[in-house]
């Protein structure tokens, strides 16, 4: 994705692995296609304007459009993906000669991952992150290609132990299974005076605040925040809730149900909604918080 909050986890790896200098690696991030047509969703705005080609912290990444109908494409995203990336990565196999094909999420992109290295004689590394792996094997077609792709990977790469065991539960080798849990940036997300936070944000400088980071999606449970918001001013009256850092680029933005809640709960003024925050503005918002609060029903 070009858009700097999305999948940051992805490019985070990638790029510790590229400074390392034992390999040299080139991205393909698939994109499906957005036919130019005004009014669409703001997601989808987002999604069509991704640069076909970029250099992303030295990573040289290329991005294809494949066809996937909304609601339905779903179930047949993975042929749909392989059969609009299968030349190209054939060509750039050809230029540079790959060592090995790794995917991140076993679904599409593990299955495409999978195809592409029977394809082309390669072995292939699958990463689940998620929902990938604990909901996605029970849909109808996806589980089975899911599976099919664990008996015919190399190896596997979990970020937890739950994961791992949904991994050997849905085929993949037990012996071939490895956590290794995301890391964090230390000099990214660094620590600074409370004080100074608050100020670089124009936030109050004494008033209890608390904090929310995510997409604004229903299933990151902010709407639960605001909810309980009048309740918890009413013991400290100035408590302010802080929430979001985006669009949904997956699943249904749920901006607009949220703005009316808080419009409901007479709370407005209580309740910051930065926008987009850049990872490496998350330190500010972090040190500036008396609590963290995460309220999602699920993550990955």
């Amino acid at each position: 994705s070009g858009d700097p909050v999305h999948g940051v986890f992805v490019k985070e790896r990638l790029a510790a692995v590229n400074r390392t200098g034992r390999w040299r690696l080139r991205v393909v991030s698939p994109q499906p296609y957005v036919p130019p047509i005004p009014g669409l969703p703001q997601r989808w705005q987002i999604t069509a304007q991704v640069p076909r080609d970029q250099v992303v912290e030295g990573l040289p990444v290329e991005r294809p459009r494949y066809f996937l109908v909304p609601k339905l494409g779903g179930y047949f995203h993975d042929g749909l993906m392989y059969q609009a990336i299968r030349r190209r990565v054939s060509q750039l196999h050809r230029e540079h000669h790959f060592a090995l094909i790794a995917s991140h999420f076993v679904y599409p992109y593990g299955v495409v991952a999978v195809r592409l290295a029977r394809d082309l004689g390669l072995p292939v590394v699958l990463t689940s992150r998620g929902e990938d792996i604990l909901r996605f094997p029970k849909l109808w077609r996806i589980g089975d290609r899911i599976r099919w792709a664990h008996r015919h990977g190399t190896q596997f790469i979990a970020l937890s132990e739950e994961l791992a065991a949904a991994m050997r539960a849905n085929d993949a080798p037990a012996d071939r299974v490895t956590v290794i849990s995301n890391g964090v940036d230390l000099q990214r997300f660094r620590p600074i005076p409370r004080d100074q936070a608050r100020r670089e944000l124009n936030l109050a400088p004494h008033a209890p605040l608390i904090l929310g980071v995510g997409s604004i999606q229903e299933r990151n449970g902010f709407h639960l925040a605001v909810e309980a918001l009048p309740a918890i001013r009413a013991r400290f009256p100035q408590t302010m809730l802080a929430i979001g850092v985006g669009v949904a680029r997956h699943g249904e933005d749920f901006g607009r149900q949220l703005s009316l809640l808080i419009q409901q709960a007479g709370v407005a003024e209580a309740v910051r909604q930065p926008g987009k925050v850049l990872p490496e503005d998350l330190h500010r918002w972090y040190s500036a918080a008396d609590v963290f609060i995460m309220l999602s029903s699920r993550e990955g």
